[in-house]
């Protein structure tokens, strides 16, 4: 019961970290159907929509989405293995962990 206490409020801020402070994923209209503390497993799933297809003659979906929800779920799985790898340490701490410093951007352009 103790170790449900812990992982839930960790499960939520993942969740809400993935679905309300990430503006691609708004964009895209990403769900998060399953996040298996345990296994690390996660399942996400949008919608097709219009302002998504790639090719409007055969209304195929962009590839770009589909690389995009790729790398986003497999991110989700990430993180869950890093707030595993916490787990027993309090929530700001696991927090921390996912993004110790704030990111670097840089870029080139040619």
């Amino acid at each position: 019961m103790e170790e449900t206490k812990t992982i839930t409020p960790v499960l939520e801020q993942i969740k809400a970290y993935y679905l309300e402070m990430l503006p691609f994923n708004k964009v895209l209209g990403i769900g998060i159907d399953l996040l298996d503390y345990e296994t690390g497993d996660a399942v996400t799933s949008f919608n097709m929509k219009k302002d998504l297809v790639g090719n409007p003659v055969a209304g195929i979906l962009h590839g770009g989405v589909t690389a995009s929800v790729i790398d986003l779920t497999g991110g989700l799985s990430a993180l869950l293995s890093c707030a595993r790898y916490h787990q027993n340490k309090p929530l700001d701490v696991i927090q921390k962990s996912w993004c110790p410093r704030p990111p670097l951007i840089c870029g080139w352009i040619i």
